[in-house]
């Protein structure tokens, strides 16, 4: 009937949409039309210094600003997962030589994806960066998801275990209450761990002091 007719009509219009969307995105990633926002980071254990953590958007359509969460599983998608880490890790190497140049030292905290650093000679290019940019006095530290280490564990532990070695700290993030956080806590080197926003903001936060004991 006509209303069969409409729906299918609305749902491909809806698909169209969405592919023209896809299509936008993985065109401002290809052409780095990327911004850098740095958001403070709160610790609980009161450690002195300012820390930030970048945070990419990418701008879409006629500037439209997009969160990680809404590009960063195309990218992965398409293959780009590499040439966006990178892209953010120097991006982010770039700003800490700027502030260690001003005399300002911070601590940066920059996001990595377990895809983009498979690679093996991914931990000799972020020798080579850290080495380009005279940043032995002051690292970075990089950012992997609870969910990514555990999928791809043996990777996790070894790329921590490089990194410790170069002096570049590794933070967990997405910590919770599930098993699968305790054991990437156990198994993946760690300087920092970053509590789940899904603990903070949910039924569980009366435990949050528990987890913080046991971290």
């Amino acid at each position: 009937g006509g209303s069969d007719q409409l729906a299918h009509y609305e749902s491909a219009k809806s698909a169209d949409a969405d592919e023209a969307r896809r299509l936008h995105i993985l065109e401002a990633i290809r052409n780095e039309r990327i911004e850098l926002l740095y958001e403070p980071m709160v610790t609980l254990t009161g450690v002195v210094g300012e820390r930030y953590e970048i945070t990419p958007r990418v701008t879409v359509g006629d500037g439209e600003l997009l969160p990680p969460g809404e590009f960063l599983p195309q990218v992965t998608q398409e293959g780009l997962a590499l040439r966006f880490d990178r892209w953010l890790l120097s991006a982010g190497l770039d700003v800490l030589k700027a502030k260690l140049d001003a005399g300002q030292p911070v601590l940066l905290f920059i996001h990595q994806t377990l895809f983009g650093l498979a690679k093996e000679e991914w931990i000799d290019w972020v020798k080579d960066q850290i080495n380009e940019r005279d940043l032995v006095r002051l690292r970075p530290v990089l950012q992997f998801e609870i969910a990514e280490a555990d999928q791809r564990m043996e990777l996790a532990i070894k790329r921590a275990r490089q990194l410790n070695r170069l002096g570049i700290r590794v933070c967990l993030n997405g910590i919770d209450f599930s098993e699968r956080s305790m054991r990437v806590r156990h198994a993946v080197p760690s300087a920092y761990v970053r509590i789940s926003r899904r603990v903070i903001h949910g039924p569980d936060a009366d435990s949050i002091a528990w987890l913080i004991q046991s971290i």
